[in-house]
């Protein structure tokens, strides 16, 4: 898939999020710069995935979103599908044309209402979880919406309830991530001494996904998360930083992962290609390239006598960058999560992929 970072700018202003510090400038993607990663991205798939996401909220940058959709239909005749990944705080206009447009909607919800309105709230510090949940309504009249939520110390041990809540909502998929460091730059005491307060243990977390995930299986929802994703077939790449896929950041940059989301990113090994206006093409850096693909199991040497080691192939490789300082590294307290989970996990591969895979 292609992903389309379109803007910087946020309607929120959500205690663990980096665009809520003083760090990042509203930013809204050039247009020509989108269209041309757009083309490159199409030139060389036999199956085209369009993804719109934001470093901020990507419907705060609805025109473009709405352009781009629409140029993306335009240069294929191919079947397309769309994807959005959104905070889901928008009007009930919008709402509608999202519903009419795009394939599968991930709307960022932090599983319980109350927990929710305590992290995710409006920049004049009201709740947001009323306006979102009307949204979802709206949604599900014609398309699919999921929820993805993080994981903090608010909600790491009430995953069940998570689940019983969603499904009471129809959402047939829920798919949670725990609050990660942050990878981009950001010296903001008051973020950063929120960020500690809300830190989950990953072991505690895999315990209670697991609880959660039995109950799911009894609702009939299917619950995920980024360390399951290789469970339900054998796979020596972790995801899909390693092909790589395509980013389209904000300010002008090709990135392979969700986790370097903006030029000036300390993860610079996901930085692969820039836009050059004044030539109006994208430079690849076919080096960059290559090391990302390397990135396979069998190049894992830390995970090379591990029994599931083609059910992780590594896990993820931002994260792996960011706290050992190398993708060929692991997480040993990550990779005993990963193990205990795929362990308590009954899933039987006669009933195929994954029905849900939020990306």
């Amino acid at each position: 898939m292609i992903s389309v970072l379109l803007t910087t700018r946020c309607n929120m202003d959500c205690v663990y999020c980096v665009t809520s510090s003083n760090y990042f400038k509203p930013i809204d993607i050039d247009i020509n710069f989108a269209k041309q990663g757009i083309k490159d991205y199409f030139e060389q798939t036999k199956f085209p995935y369009l993804r719109f996401v934001a470093l901020g909220e990507p419907t705060q940058n609805f025109e473009a979103l709405v352009e781009l959709h629409a140029y993306a239909k335009e240069l294929t005749s191919r079947k397309l599908k769309f994807e959005l990944q959104t905070n889901g705080f928008f009007s009930e206009e919008i709402a509608q044309w999202i519903a009419e447009n795009i394939h599968e909607i991930w709307l960022s919800f932090d599983g319980l209402p109350k927990v929710h309105d305590r992290i995710k709230r409006t920049k004049d510090n009201k709740p947001t979880s009323e306006v979102i949940l009307r949204n979802l309504k709206i949604l599900q009249e014609k398309t699919f919406a999921g929820f993805r939520a993080t994981i903090t110390s608010l909600n790491v041990n009430r995953q069940e309830e998570m689940v019983e809540f969603a499904y009471r909502q129809g959402v047939k998929a829920l798919f949670s991530k725990v609050m990660l460091p942050r990878a981009n730059i950001v010296s903001d005491k008051i973020l950063n001494e929120a960020l500690h307060s809300l830190e989950v243990d990953i072991m505690n977390y895999a315990k209670n996904f697991v609880k959660a995930w039995k109950l799911s299986r009894k609702l009939g929802i299917f619950v995920g998360n980024g360390y399951i994703n290789n469970f339900d077939e054998i796979c020596e790449y972790a995801c899909r930083a390693c092909v790589p896929c395509p980013h389209l950041t904000s300010d002008g940059y090709v990135s392979a992962c969700d986790r370097a989301t903006y030029g000036k990113t300390t993860l610079q090994e996901f930085i692969y290609g820039k836009y050059e206006p004044s030539k109006g093409k994208i430079i690849y850096n076919e080096q960059k390239i290559r090391v990302l693909q390397s990135r396979s199991v069998y190049n894992m040497l830390e995970c090379q006598d591990c029994k599931i080691k083609f059910r992780c192939a590594g896990s993820c490789l931002g994260t792996c960058t960011q706290i050992k300082g190398s993708m060929f590294k692991v997480i040993p307290e990550y990779c005993e999560a990963i193990r205990y989970m795929f362990e308590n996990i009954d899933w039987d591969p006669r009933e195929g992929l994954f029905p849900y895979f939020m990306t």
